[in-house]
């Protein structure tokens, strides 16, 4: 009896824990660790993946037939910058000439230099989600977009609401970019000087007991670990000059290095492979340079122009081909573009399957997000629904899930 009973409970406690599950099924899945399923099953309940494969939905779980649709693990946007609302800028008091250092100096150059800004306090969404959506994205690492020193990013799922903050600080957003206002610096030689001058006088800070710091200061205690080797400089930067710059300045004070856009990265391949800097990056390849119809331009010419422009776009599939693992950003062109720009890239050589990997697995693998990236049991339920292979033109987001809501986008 005693175990008739037992059986009994445990029977009923599976029962109402899978109870409000969603089962997808008649699916093409691409869990990306493994094989794909051809008229597959995922159920997902409390926010987790509960069974992905060929077999029936669980007993209990409500059943959507996907009718052949495909799904993917949600995708992760591995830069973004709309979305957030930042504080106002610190304006500088300068002189007549206004390349010069202020004349009532601040303790802290605070022209693009504010690293304590937390892009997990300053979240607005709402006016980003609708676009991002329509690519599939579910996650993003949100990052302010402006100044050098532009602050600390944030993983965030792309939800309304108030419990998005999947990672609630990673890395340093950092750029060779003039600060607004007026006063120094000025030029990108001046911005050099100036972030090597900060991270010197945040390794200086650092050196004194807390209560002997000055509050003046306390903006540079954001870059403490950035030299404690916890947290990356996230650079924004596209030229393989800057991308050469931001890992020196990196390894100057021993700190984690990450590129984000890198047109050019592939220019610096072997380097990136041998310091394991990993790339974030822009697929916006543009057009492929035309005669124009008037004002023929010279043959050799043209060619020259046709070169650069297929170097920049086999950026990626340089890097694949390297074995360096990048991630994606939407960021260099509109939402509308994002898709149409990556088939592009695949057109020109990158497989499928590196695309996808960048997306997802390696995204999630480049933030620590342990339970994203794939399709499995016990992973976040975050899936990516298309109408067929997104690789074809007419292929769409119908929907995606996002922590076992699911959300659907409008057509």
């Amino acid at each position: 009896m005693f175990r008739l009973l037992c059986g009994f409970f445990c029977l009923a406690s599976l029962a109402s824990a899978q109870s409000g599950g969603i089962a997808y099924i008649n699916a093409h899945i691409e869990p990306i660790e493994g094989k794909a399923i051809e008229r597959g099953t995922v159920a997902f309940q409390d926010g987790k993946i509960f069974y992905v494969g060929d077999g029936k939905a669980p007993n209990g779980f409500k059943t959507v037939d996907l009718k052949g649709a495909w799904v993917f693990p949600g995708f992760i946007d591995g830069a973004m910058t709309r979305g957030l609302k930042l504080p106002d800028t610190i304006q500088n008091e300068a002189r007549d000439d206004a390349t010069t250092v202020p004349t009532r100096l601040l303790p802290l150059n605070h022209k693009g230099v504010r690293p304590e800004i937390l892009a997990s306090a300053c979240l607005d969404l709402a006016p980003a989600l609708e676009s991002q959506h329509s690519n599939g994205f579910t996650l993003a690492y949100m990052v302010p977009g402006a100044g050098t020193f532009r602050g600390q990013g944030a993983v965030v799922a792309l939800a309304e609401g108030k419990d998005v903050v999947v990672v609630p600080s990673y890395g340093q957003g950092m750029a060779f970019t003039i600060g607004t206002g007026a006063g120094f610096p000025s030029t990108k030689f001046g911005v050099m000087a100036l972030i090597r001058q900060t991270m010197l006088d945040a390794q200086r800070y650092g050196q004194f007991p807390p209560s002997q710091r000055s509050k003046e200061l306390d903006p540079l205690s954001s870059l403490l670990p950035v030299l404690q080797d916890q947290q990356t400089m996230m650079w924004f930067v596209d030229s393989s000059a800057d991308i050469t710059r931001a890992m020196d300045m990196s390894s100057e004070f021993g700190a984690r290095c990450a590129i984000i856009g890198g047109r050019e990265a592939y220019r610096l391949a072997n380097r990136l492979k041998e310091q394991s800097v990993p790339v974030i990056a822009g697929i916006a390849i543009g057009a492929e340079p035309e005669q124009p119809t008037a004002d023929e331009l010279p043959a050799n010419y043209l060619a020259q122009r046709k070169a650069k422009w297929r170097a920049g776009a086999m950026n990626l599939v340089t890097l694949d081909r390297a074995g360096i693992p990048f991630a994606l950003t939407s960021l260099g062109d509109t939402s509308a573009n994002f898709w149409p720009n990556l088939r592009k890239v695949v057109e020109l050589g990158l497989s499928r399957e590196s695309a996808m990997r960048a997306l997802t697995s390696n995204a999630a693998k480049l933030f620590g997000l342990g339970d994203c990236g794939a399709i499995a049991v016990g992973k976040r339920a975050s899936l990516t629904v298309f109408t067929e292979d997104p690789f074809k033109k007419e292929s769409k987001v119908t929907q995606i899930v996002i922590n076992g809501t699911v959300v659907e986008v409008a057509k």
